[in-house]
């Protein structure tokens, strides 16, 4: 994988709106989403964090997101983050795709709570048999 600091003035612009909206919806988050560092990443597909808070972005996937979309990726990308998941995951010898399907469940079922938009085919719990949020 090889990263860059987003450079397309068009990209930058669209994070910083949708790290504003983050802001706005979960101010709580201020350390971790004022912290961020975005850097590209041709074809990743979606949005990444790593445990230094550098986040991974697909330019053309981002812009296809809404401002509301994108700040929710955010703001669970930052969750991963504040949870220690990097720090928690076991290791897994057939890599760490169920434990980040875990972690992405127990968040976005507390952002679905909370009415905060994600992108299109953010995985759900009750994609997978489980009860919706409460």
């Amino acid at each position: 994988m090889t990263a860059q600091p987003v450079r397309d003035p068009h990209v930058v612009n669209h994070l910083a709106r949708a790290r504003l909206h983050a802001l706005a919806d979960m101010p709580y988050l201020a350390s971790a989403l004022t912290a961020m560092v975005f850097l590209e990443v041709a074809d990743l597909g979606t949005v990444a964090i790593d445990d230094r808070l550098r986040t991974y972005v697909d330019p053309v996937k981002v812009m296809q997101w809404t401002v509301p979309q994108l700040a929710g990726a955010l703001i669970h990308e930052a969750n991963h983050f504040l949870r220690a998941h990097h720090a928690r995951a076991p290791f897994d010898p057939f890599g760490t795709e169920r434990w980040n399907i875990a972690g992405d469940l127990e968040i976005n079922d507390d952002i679905q709570a909370s009415g905060i938009e994600l992108p299109p085919g953010a995985l759900q719990p009750e994609r997978f048999g489980y009860p919706e949020s409460q």
